[in-house]
C-alpha cells in the first residue's frame, strides 16, 4: 500500500495546491483511494462534483470541481496523519475525541473501507487516520 499511499499523498498535495487556483475543473490520477476520498469530501460538502474518466482500457483520471462560497474555497486546510514511513492508527473509542469534529472531516482507512469519522463511529470501527479536511 505504500506506493498507493504515496500516489494518494501526491494527489492530496495537488488538491491542496489547487485551493488557491480558481479553475473550473481539476484533474488527478485515478486510484480507488483517491476516488473514494474525493467522494467522501463531496458528500461532506467540500467538493462540488467528482467524475472518473476512462482514457483507455487501462488509464483513468479523476475530474473534480472545487466548491466555492463567495469566491472562497470551502476547504481551508488539509492535514496528513499517516505517512509512508509512519502510520497513524486510531481506536474506535478515540474517534469521538478527535479535535474540532464539528467543523473537520477526518478520513480513515478501515476494514470496512475508507470512511469518514462519522461513518466509522456508526460502524463501530477504528483504523488508519489518513487526512482531515476543514
Amino acid at each position: 500500500m505504500s506506493s498507493s499511499l504515496t500516489k494518494f499523498q501526491t494527489a492530496i498535495i495537488t488538491l491542496k495546491n489547487n485551493l488557491s487556483i480558481k479553475k473550473k475543473l481539476y484533474v488527478l490520477p485515478y486510484t480507488k483511494l483517491i476516488k473514494t476520498t474525493l467522494i467522501l469530501a463531496q458528500n461532506a460538502g467540500f467538493i462540488r462534483n467528482v467524475l472518473v474518466v476512462k482514457l483507455s482500457k487501462t488509464k483513468k483520471i479523476i475530474l473534480y470541481k472545487q466548491k466555492y462560497v463567495k469566491n472562497k474555497s470551502l476547504i481551508n486546510n488539509i492535514v496528513f496523519y499517516s505517512k509512508p514511513g509512519k502510520r497513524f492508527y486510531i481506536k474506535k473509542k478515540n474517534i469521538k475525541n478527535l479535535p474540532n469534529r464539528q467543523i473537520t472531516t477526518y478520513i480513515l482507512s478501515t476494514n470496512k473501507g475508507v470512511l469518514t469519522d462519522e461513518e466509522a463511529i456508526l460502524k463501530n470501527v477504528g483504523g488508519e487516520l489518513l487526512i482531515s479536511f476543514n
